[in-house]
């Protein structure tokens, strides 16, 4: 059965699509950084070019979609953080469904943390124990969720309002202290934590780039478990984006979203991490449907 899925993140959209069965066949897989979350927190609206940007790049996922056989009408799309804050997303996405077809489902941080978890417990086979630490950080939020593999379960999940594009005009306008700080002092859990499984596209950029690829290579990320030591020693060499290739496209956000990763994890207390390009877009595909629960 062809299934397809668009995840409008605060920072990238990314377009998964391929056949279930038993198992998920990947067919196609693509990520573009738009930042359409960039100004949210400032004027509480999507940026006229950032919607442009977006609306290009969906543009171009629907000729993929329909290249390959696909129904952009099934295509199962979410958006989250930025989506949930900006007033002018439900008005934006209207103009989506109507020129191209896509219904965008806005979803609750619950239902961004349930879906997530769905992927990760169906396509990460090395889970080393039954519940695990998931650390989801996008451009405007991040999700800390314990799950339960067997049965499904959330045991706990917080969402955290800051992300790469956050930490990144916090840090500009120097209030990255100051809100951090204020994070912190709602921080809902309590380490240590023998390991957390990170995920998206900040954490994964910067396996990459601590693996030194000169492409993105899913396989060698997924393999990938480092100590927060060494983590954090990388993150902190960082100086010269040109030398890390696969970094390019999230040059503006990508320093100061470790900054954000390392401060998370150090306060968490993690010992050990590990890395996932799996998550929302792969677990709306493996349910075929979002729950009207999870629908704001």
């Amino acid at each position: 059965m062809k299934k397809s899925s668009i995840d409008i993140g605060s920072n990238s959209i990314l377009l998964l699509y391929g056949e279930l069965n038993k198992s998920f066949n990947e067919m196609g897989n693509e990520a573009e950084v738009v930042g359409l979350g960039k100004g949210v927190d400032e004027t509480g609206n999507f940026l006229n070019e950032k919607m442009d940007h977006a609306f290009k790049v969906l543009q171009r996922f629907r000729e993929v979609l329909v290249s390959n056989g696909f129904d952009p009408l099934e295509t199962i799309v979410t958006a989250t953080e930025a989506s949930r804050n900006a007033k002018n997303s439900k008005s934006f996405f209207l103009k989506v469904k109507n020129d191209l077809g896509f219904n965008v489902q806005i979803i609750s941080p619950l239902g961004e943390a349930y879906y997530t978890s769905l992927g990760i417990i169906n396509l990460k086979k090395e889970l080393s124990s039954n519940e695990c630490l998931l650390i989801d950080l996008g451009g405007a939020s991040t999700e800390v969720i314990h799950l339960q593999k067997k049965p499904f379960l959330i045991k706990k999940m917080q969402s955290l309002k800051c992300g790469s594009v956050r930490a990144t005009e916090w840090i500009e306008k120097n209030k990255y202290k100051k809100n951090l700080d204020h994070i912190f002092d709602s921080l809902d859990f309590n380490g240590p934590f023998d390991e957390a499984i990170c995920i998206a596209g900040t954490f994964t950029t910067l396996a990459s780039m601590y693996l030194k690829q000169k492409s993105f290579n899913p396989k060698e990320i997924e393999a990938l478990n480092i100590e927060l030591d060494d983590f954090s020693q990388f993150v902190k060499s960082i100086k010269d984006l040109d030398a890390y290739p696969t970094a390019i496209s999230r040059k503006e956000t990508i320093k100061n979203g470790g900054v954000w990763a390392l401060d998370l994890l150090t306060r968490l207390n993690v010992k050990n991490i590990s890395f996932s390009t799996f998550g929302l877009r792969y677990g709306v595909i493996f349910e075929g449907e979002i729950r009207q629960e999870h629908i704001i």
